[in-house]
């Protein structure tokens, strides 16, 4: 008899026919096994319920599950061979039993990739039936005892409401105040005492980090701007900064490819031009051997030292958040959580609800599903909204006499972001970004409208270069990018320069004030100048080289259960 039997024959016997099928599209479909793991989909251990009430069933379910943890593969005929055969215990007769089983489910015909919902619901509705079942067998201890009914009727009731997927939400919960204070008390000691491990994620560009603290997980952070005015590039340069910092990105893309995205990104690392790579050729305004030298270098960096984990996912704008979502999901099962989530932008995912002559409504609950996803998962979302409302001309006439020392009168309030209100007002972090005047511009104007853990409204200046798809931090002076170019490119930089980073920035905030000379290597204009050959290669420092990834495990450190027919058959 099987130990997870539920007194309920017609049960019992759907499960016997719907668990096969549904572990045969689990063989065959990788994106199914993503979306069952992701969901919760478990088999059980030692006595705790899980999905599957069918011994061999939940047994087969362990060996896929387990394979998908080390490898991120299918269980394939090849993989069990090895998982089996590596097993110290149980006899060959056993071992057969598993392959054979193995191939009795993936020559299933009667199982359609139509019915993977079905299936997957029908499974998850058994699984809480199991548990309820389990928790009611207590019942017969509550009736036949003598006293202390109370207690008893009190733990039944609370093991009835700890059943597992009847809504799976792991971020609603109810917390008491002894509780929550004792929480509130850990956090705070340990934040004394451990200053350095700050559990907020930082997006490396210091002047928002010091207003912001870093962005807490679930948090959710509206980044507001002019069509073309730098949201994209904000967003990027801080989504790309945490990936490099170990941090898991997901950047959801829906106005531009992603490999158009990782061009641009390439271009920022290598800080060059990237109108060269649109000119191409190999001509001195193209790809000429210096610029195509430096944005293979680039790429080498990211991909050998670097490696940021950054995932980049394209849609077609009118994309509905479902469907972005659940491509999200897969992204979630198939390695570790996701620490970020970008969504470029607002404005262009697909409505799923219709409220004629309001769209400012359908907007809203868009947000209001995507700051729930963030919440309910841990993961700190960062959006865009476009500011096109009549106080947008206002605010551009703001920009044109604004420098880095007047930089507070560029300033965007709540009532300036166009779309619905309550895009902002439920918002933790609320932030706009304007470009100056130059042309091209130099200046990116950001200003925090809303700041939930900072009391003050502030705009900061920070330096941009749209050619080479930057923002800098101006703590390290005005002017950075242009005397970082000039340096890099253009100048006489010496070994004993470049010893330090100290001594590199010295020269540049120097050369940004006047102070110092260029010495040029030619007559020609510096947008028209091949950079000179260096007396010592130009090295840019990169982060510290991250942990390497494991090596992928041998199939034999899979650690499954002691293979057993009874069990199996």
């Amino acid at each position: 008899m099987n130990e997870n039997t539920i007194p309920n024959e017609d049960v019992m016997r759907m499960a016997e026919k719907e668990e096969p099928r549904f572990l045969n599209l689990l063989l065959k479909n990788l994106d199914y096994l993503s979306d069952a793991i992701s969901c919760g989909v478990i088999a059980s251990e030692k006595g705790k319920p899980g999905h599957f009430l069918i011994s061999k069933n939940n047994f087969l379910y362990k060996l896929i599950f387990e394979n998908f943890r080390k490898y991120k593969t299918l269980l394939t005929r090849s993989a069990i061979d090895s998982l089996v055969d590596m097993q110290e215990v149980g006899t060959e007769e056993e071992k057969a039993a598993v392959k054979g089983y193995w191939d009795k489910i993936w020559n299933r015909s009667d199982a359609s990739m139509e019915d993977y919902a079905m299936l997957k619901d029908h499974l998850n509705d058994r699984y809480i039936l199991w548990q309820f079942y389990d928790k009611w067998k207590v019942g017969d201890q509550i009736i036949k005892a003598t006293s202390d009914h109370t207690s008893l009727v009190e733990e039944f009731v609370k093991g009835v409401n700890g059943i597992n997927n009847m809504n799976p939400d792991n971020y609603t919960l109810t917390m008491s105040a002894e509780e929550g204070f004792k929480e509130a008390m850990k956090h705070i000691q340990d934040r004394r005492d451990h200053p350095e491990d700050n559990p907020n994620i930082f997006c490396g560009i210091k002047a928002i980090d010091d207003i912001l603290h870093g962005l807490a997980r679930g948090s959710y952070t509206v980044v507001s701007g002019f069509v073309g005015g730098g949201k994209t590039t904000l967003m990027m340069n801080m989504s790309f900064n945490m990936a490099k910092a170990n941090k898991r990105v997901a950047y959801v893309s829906l106005e531009k490819d992603a490999k158009l995205f990782f061009r641009r990104i390439l271009s920022c690392h290598a800080l060059t031009d990237y109108n060269r790579i649109k000119i191409g050729g190999r001509e001195k305004f193209g790809l000429s051997d210096f610029w195509f030298e430096k944005l293979k270098e680039a790429a080498r960096d990211l991909t050998e030292n670097i490696k940021p984990n950054f995932d980049c996912l394209q849609f077609v704008p009118n994309t509905k958040l479902t469907k972005i979502l659940n491509e999200v999901d897969k992204l979630r099962s198939r390695g570790k959580p996701i620490d970020v989530l970008v969504v470029d932008y607002l404005q262009v995912i697909g409505f799923e609800t219709s409220h004629p002559n309001r769209p400012d409504i359908d907007l809203a609950n868009i947000h209001k599903s995507l700051m729930a996803y963030g919440k309910k998962h841990g993961i700190a979302v960062i959006t865009a909204l476009q500011l096109k409302n009549a106080s947008s001309k206002d605010i551009r006439k703001k920009t044109e006499k604004a420098t880095g020392d007047n930089a507070s009168d560029v300033t965007v309030n709540t009532e300036d972001f166009s779309g619905s209100q309550m895009v902002v007002a439920d918002a933790d972090n609320a932030l706009a970004v304007v470009l100056n005047n130059d042309k091209p511009p130099t200046k990116m104007f950001v200003s925090f409208s809303k700041a939930r853990d900072d009391e003050s409204k502030r705009t900061i200046c920070l330096d941009y270069d749209g050619r080479t798809c930057r923002c800098a931090d101006p703590s390290r002076g005005d002017g950075q990018i242009k005397a970082v170019d000039e340096l890099l490119y253009n100048a006489e930089i010496t070994k004993e320069t470049l010893n330090s980073e100290d001594n590199l920035f010295e020269e540049i905030e120097k050369e940004a004030k006047g102070e110092m000379e260029v010495a040029k290597k030619d007559e020609l204009p510096v947008e028209n100048t091949e950079p000179s050959e260096l007396s010592e290669p130009v090295k840019i420092e990169v982060p510290e080289k991250k942990e390497e990834a494991d090596n992928k495990p041998n199939s034999s450190e899979i650690e499954v259960e002691s293979i057993n027919v009874d069990d199996l058959f």
